[in-house]
């Protein structure tokens, strides 16, 4: 019974001290999962090579890149509204899908900083993120961070961006036409044919 006494005063006879200690650093939600009360990094100040400071993300997309690269590719974006691509090795993939959900948020401690890859990149940051088999991933709930990411481009900004494949491009508009399988130089090419609200 705990009707003359404090939980504080509970705990403190019933938990040794270097429990009681550790659980003051958690604060606890209605879904029972703690959250690290710690200061955590915004994506736009990461640089490369950084030491890891703890982040607080959704993760938004998963996909394996085209080619040879083995590669698990992940977006995040964080409560700011930016975004940064983290890879893992797609030899470890069944570990990683078992604990990464994707549109669920994730306070993640330890990873690596690394370049942003020379080519095909998804967001425009110059920093992506490696995790590794000792990254953790503690999941909690959050409607502030977004659900989605996109880095869209009018029109009038496609041009300079021919033969530019540092950065992939969003663009939102109507599928008018798409083309059987070509193959110029022993490369497979689809040529899609698209239109924005402006008709072009």
């Amino acid at each position: 019974m705990l009707k003359n006494r404090s939980y504080s005063q509970f705990l403190q006879s019933h938990i040794p001290h270097l429990l009681l200690h550790s659980l003051t650093r958690y604060s606890f939600k209605n879904t029972y999962s703690p959250t690290i009360n710690m200061p955590f990094v915004e994506i736009s100040t990461i640089r490369p090579n950084d030491n890891a400071e703890p982040l607080q993300i959704r993760v938004i997309r998963k996909w394996i890149p085209y080619g040879n690269r083995q590669e698990l590719c992940y977006l995040f974006v964080d409560n700011h509204g930016d975004a940064i691509e983290a890879i893992a090795d797609l030899h470890h993939q069944s570990h990683f899908e078992s604990h990464i959900t994707l549109h669920s948020c994730y306070t993640i401690p330890e990873y690596l900083l690394d370049t942003a890859r020379s080519s095909m990149n998804v967001v425009p940051h110059t920093t992506c993120i490696r995790l590794g088999l000792r990254t953790s991933f503690s999941q909690f709930d959050d409607d502030a961070i977004p659900y989605h990411y996109f880095n869209f481009v009018n029109y009038d900004r496609l041009r300079p961006r021919i033969d530019n494949h540092l950065l992939l491009t969003d663009y939102i508009g109507r599928m008018e036409r798409v083309s059987p399988i070509l193959n110029r130089a022993g490369n497979n090419l689809l040529i899609i044919n698209l239109q924005d609200q402006r008709t072009k």
